[in-house]
């Protein structure tokens, strides 16, 4: 092979830090999901409280064969399907009306962790192909810079937002789970064996 067909993609870490500071959450939901759930849903905190512990123990029991299956479909599938499940989390429990449909989508939503976690596999390997272009721990500090200023700025403006439309923050946190699909298939195009 040639030297310039063997020669790979050089990782862009500007577009990583994109991705996973804006992907690995569902914004507003994360920070105001009571809030959501008592004000859009008319959810008493008994309902709550049953929808988070059925939610999470649906998760702990896909945990395992989630990891399993994420070790078999490689990084680069996982953070497309974590992409997906976040989207679809997200208009389940934007749209969705009952308690089973909010506890299906708080589940999708906990299980999507387990595939999201992949995308530091891709920016670990590019850091083990290009330590002088990629230092692993700054970018993700970087990200975790970014995730708390985007976090800072959906918690300055929920009140504002949600006087607008209740539903607005939401329609706000399926637009960046829109933008995280395609960042998503961008940043898949790293995963290189």
């Amino acid at each position: 092979m040639s030297k310039t067909g063997s020669r790979k993609r050089r990782f862009n870490k500007t577009l990583f830090c994109l991705y996973q500071s804006t992907s690995d959450d569902l914004m507003f939901w994360c920070w105001f999901d009571v809030l959501i759930l008592s004000m859009n849903y008319g959810f008493d905190m008994t309902q709550i409280s049953l929808l988070f512990s059925v939610a999470f123990w649906v998760a702990l029991a896909v945990k395992a064969p989630a990891n399993a299956l994420a070790k078999k479909l490689g990084a680069a599938r996982c953070v497309l399907l974590s992409a997906a499940m976040f989207l679809l989390a997200a208009l389940l429990l934007t749209f969705g009306c009952t308690f089973a449909v909010a506890v299906v989508g708080q589940s999708i939503y906990l299980a999507a962790g387990s595939f999201q976690e992949m995308a530091t596999v891709i920016a670990k390997k590019a850091a083990e192909r290009d330590p002088a272009n990629v230092d692993y721990m700054q970018l993700m500090s970087t990200t975790g810079v970014i995730f708390s200023v985007i976090s800072l700025i959906a918690a300055m403006s929920m009140s504002r937002l949600y006087e607008m439309n209740k539903n607005l923050p939401m329609y706000i946190c399926i637009g960046f789970c829109l933008n995280s699909c395609v960042l998503a298939y961008f940043i898949s195009r790293y995963d290189e064996e």
